[in-house]
């Protein structure tokens, strides 16, 4: 089933998708900062985009359990929920609470995946879909 936020399908390839962009993007943003600011910016940076791929994955699997025609697991449901809270917050509280990388460094990392969202809808819509290039013609 695929469903669709504005111009964008939210499939589960397209989440895929966005989450490798991500790591490759955070992957090559922590290399430029471990080469300009030293190692505790780019590993703050690092897994704070680590923290911020997981979550998104986390809650893209947790939409798709509650928002669902067939029957929900609420097993299921309790268990994604419990693992975003111990791992991504628990994660992310730690890397906040210690002193062993900045909090912007860690903050911006999270909130890479954002960016990476935005870019590429902006993409879709610049350059466009074949269903779109077919209805505007």
């Amino acid at each position: 089933m695929v469903t669709w936020i504005g111009p964008v399908p939210a499939t589960p390839a397209y989440i895929r998708r966005i989450a490798w962009t991500s790591l490759w993007l955070g992957a090559i943003a922590a290399i430029l900062l471990w080469a300009a600011t030293g190692g505790r910016w780019a590993l703050g940076f690092a897994a704070g985009a680590a923290l911020g791929v997981a979550n998104f994955l986390l809650l893209a699997a947790l939409m798709r359990e509650i928002v669902t025609l067939e029957t929900r697991s609420y097993r299921r449901i309790a268990m994604l929920v419990a693992i975003k809270v111990v791992f991504v917050y628990g994660g992310l509280a730690f890397l906040l609470a210690s002193k062993w990388v900045p909090i912007l460094s860690a903050v911006v990392g999270f909130s890479l995946i954002l960016g990476v969202i935005v870019l590429k809808a902006v993409g879709r819509l610049l350059i466009g879909t074949p269903a779109t290039r077919r209805s505007a013609s």
